[in-house]
Order: structure tokens, then C-alpha cells, then sequence
């Protein structure tokens, strides 16, 4: 095997694990805490649930900015995204345990900050490792003289796979053993696994400028397009924390949400496949806000299609959850590899995450509130108000000034 397809295969294999990893156990995070963190008459204390998972997207907020320049600055991106998973995975382990100590009987404010705490360790730690995987798979794709960065879907989709395979797994897995901390075990496990192999292949650092991180507070344009992901993530991570409240009001069980929410992915592979040819014929924006279209067309669908209690039907809609976030990510990944400055390229792509990091903080929280009030098919709509402002924000504020940004770069 030749050296690039080795570099590729194990960016490859990184992209796959990481998602496969998260799939595991994220999508049924809201679903595992409602049958913990419950008051005393045992119904579920939603704003305490809300307020955990939120912590996982507030420690992103102060970690991936610094993963990335240290990434930038010691050339040290395995070894890195290595470290950062195997703590994430003893964060999942003691998610994994709560039910212990929801028998143990112990206080609902100490039950709530073991799970904070959990989610402060996987928060610190998982945040910054796709921003990390994302920065050298451009970087492998910059160097190849019979490639581009344009070609980052080619890639990326492996993720697409990972998360798809692991929710059918995890699905299954509760459908014949419903205890969902066994979907957190899982998590951890497949960390672990991540941590092991991404040690592993560190390419040999190249000379080049000291990262000048100056250059950032000067970024308009960036700093627009660092809003635009935030209002994106608190619309997206809200809504899909809550998909599986959806599936479950409409009838479905635990193997039909694995089955939902993993193959719902699948139709992000043959789009990230395609996404090169898409951004060189329209453009990065007009991609991006296609697929945010999508993506509140869906959760439109959701609301519509739920009190007909036909769970069968939400597979087809979630479907396109897969068209909508292939095109955003694809986009918005390539658009911040093009804005950014060539010593500071991990640091960008880290802000990425930094920014989803602080819309899932907020979405989170957002969630708690709304879902307590009038549920999730109320959530559902609020989110798809909020993409459909923040389309209008990216093709008249943004879309400018970005243009005018990268021809000047």
C-alpha cells in the first residue's frame, strides 16, 4: 500500500470510529437521563436534563479553541485526538453508571452533578477530536497534486457509516436488552478502541510561521460565519437530542429509533460523495443553505407527521436529515478551510466546533425549557424557525462579505 492511501485509509478509519463512538449513545442521552434525573414523584425533571447535557457543549466552548493551537503549534494531532478520546471514555463509563446510584438512592442534586461532572470529562475531552480529525484529512487532501479540499466528501462520509452503524447496533442491542446504560457502555468501549488506533500515524511536522492568533480578531467575515454555525447547532442539536421523544410519541421502540436515527444518516454518503461537484457549480453558501432548508423542512415534517402515530413514516422523513446535514457540513467545512489563514488551519477548523459547541450549550438549555412547556413536536417548530432566520442571515449579511474575503485570499 502506497503511503498517501495509508494516510487516507487511517483518516479514513478515524472518521468512522469517532462517529460510530458518538452514535452509540448521544441520540438517546434525553431518553436515558428522563428515567434518572426524575423529582420525587418520579416524573422527569427536564430542566436538570437539559442543564447536563448542556455542560457536554459548554466545555467544548473552552477546550477545542485550545486543542486546535496546540495543534497548530506542536504538530502533534494523533497523539492529541489519542489523549482526548480515551478520557472521553472514562467520562461515558460513569455516565454508564448512574443507574448504580439511582439505587443507591442517593439525592437528586448529587444524581445531577455526578452527570454534570460525567459531561464536563466528555465535553473537555470529545469536543475538539473532529475538528482534529477534519484538520488533517485537509491537510492530507491539500498535499495530494491529484486532489483538493474540495474532495473532502470523499472522506468525510465514512462518518456517515460509523454513525449509522452504530445506532443499528445500539438499537438492536435495546430492543433485546432495554437498559440504555448499555448503550453508554457500548460508547465508552469504542473510544477506547478510537484511542488505541489514533495513536498511531502522526505524519512528520513541516517547518512553517508561528501561528499568529491576531489574525482572528480581525476576521469579519469568520466571525459572521461563526454565528451562523451557532445558530444552526442550537436549532440541529435541540432537535435531534429530542428526535427520539418523537419516535417514541408516535410508537416506536428502541429498535426502530436505532433504526431511524442510524439509517437516516445513510443518504449523507452518496451526497458527501457528490458534494465536491455540488460546491464547485454553486458554491459554498448556496450548498449550506439548501441543505439548513432541508433540514427545517424535516422537522416541519416531523410535526405534521407525528400525531398520525405511523412511526414507519418518520424513517422516510429523517431521511432527510442525512440530504440536509451532508450539504451543511460539507460546505461549512471547506468554507472555513478557505477562509482560514495556512498556520492557523486547526485553529479554524477547532472554532467550528467551539462555535456547535456553544449552540448546543444553548440549544440544550433551550430544549430543557420548551420541551417542559409544550413538548417536543413544539421544539420541533421553534428550530425550524430558527434555521429558516438563519438562512436569511447567511445570503444577505454573510454571503458578501465572504465572497469579497476569499478572492481577496
Amino acid at each position: 500500500m502506497s503511503e498517501r492511501k495509508a494516510v487516507y485509509k487511517r483518516l479514513k478509519t478515524l472518521q468512522f470510529l469517532y462517529f460510530f463512538s458518538s452514535g452509540s449513545a448521544t441520540p438517546f442521552y434525553s431518553l436515558y437521563l428522563r428515567d434518572i434525573i426524575t423529582y420525587q414523584d418520579g416524573s422527569p425533571a427536564y430542566p436538570l436534563i437539559g442543564l447536563i447535557i448542556s455542560i457536554n457543549g459548554l466545555m467544548g466552548l473552552f477546550s477545542s479553541p485550545i486543542a486546535g493551537y496546540m495543534a497548530d503549534k506542536l504538530k502533534l494531532t494523533g497523539k492529541l485526538i489519542s489523549l482526548f478520546a480515551g478520557i472521553t471514555a472514562i467520562g461515558a463509563a460513569l455516565m454508564a453508571s448512574l443507574p448504580l446510584f439511582k439505587a443507591a438512592q442517593i439525592p437528586l442534586i448529587t444524581l445531577t452533578a455526578i452527570g454534570v461532572f460525567a459531561n464536563i470529562i466528555m465535553g473537555l475531552a470529545s469536543r475538539p477530536i473532529v475538528p482534529l480529525i477534519d484538520t488533517e484529512t485537509m491537510a492530507a487532501l491539500r498535499e495530494d497534486p491529484d486532489s483538493g479540499t474540495h474532495e473532502f466528501g470523499n472522506a468525510k462520509w465514512f462518518s456517515s457509516l460509523g454513525w449509522a452503524t452504530a445506532l443499528i447496533i445500539s438499537g438492536t442491542i435495546l430492543h433485546f436488552a432495554p437498559y440504555l446504560f448499555l448503550a453508554l457502555a457500548t460508547q465508552s468501549a469504542a473510544y477506547l478502541i478510537l484511542s488505541r488506533i489514533a495513536i498511531r500515524g502522526d505524519r512528520p511536522a513541516k517547518p512553517g510561521p508561528a501561528p499568529d492568533l491576531g489574525i482572528l480578531a480581525k476576521d469579519r467575515p469568520f466571525q459572521l460565519l461563526v454565528t451562523f454555525i451557532i445558530m444552526i447547532s442550537i436549532a440541529t442539536t435541540s432537535s435531534y437530542s429530542f428526535t427520539s421523544y418523537i419516535i417514541e410519541a408516535a410508537g416506536g421502540g428502541y429498535l426502530l429509533m436505532g433504526i431511524i436515527l442510524g439509517l437516516g444518516t445513510i443518504t449523507e454518503i452518496p451526497l458527501y460523495r457528490k458534494s465536491s461537484k455540488l460546491l464547485k457549480r454553486y458554491g459554498n453558501i448556496p450548498v449550506i443553505s439548501i441543505g439548513v432548508s432541508i433540514l427545517a423542512l424535516k422537522l416541519i415534517a416531523f410535526v405534521l407527521i407525528m400525531p398520525l402515530g405511523i412511526p414507519v413514516l418518520l424513517f422516510f422523513i429523517q431521511l432527510l436529515h442525512g440530504i440536509g446535514y451532508s450539504l451543511y457540513s460539507a460546505g461549512t467545512v471547506h468554507l472555513i478551510d478557505l477562509l482560514s489563514h495556512h498556520s492557523l488551519k486547526a485553529t479554524y477548523q477547532s472554532l467550528y466546533q467551539f462555535s456547535w459547541a456553544a449552540g448546543s450549550f444553548l440549544g440544550s438549555l433551550f430544549a430543557g425549557f420548551v420541551v417542559g412547556i409544550g413538548g417536543s413536536p413544539l421544539l420541533m417548530g421553534l428550530d425550524a424557525m430558527i434555521m429558516i432566520v438563519a438562512i436569511g442571515f447567511a445570503f444577505f449579511i454573510m454571503k458578501p462579505r465572504i465572497k469579497t474575503a476569499i478572492a481577496e485570499r
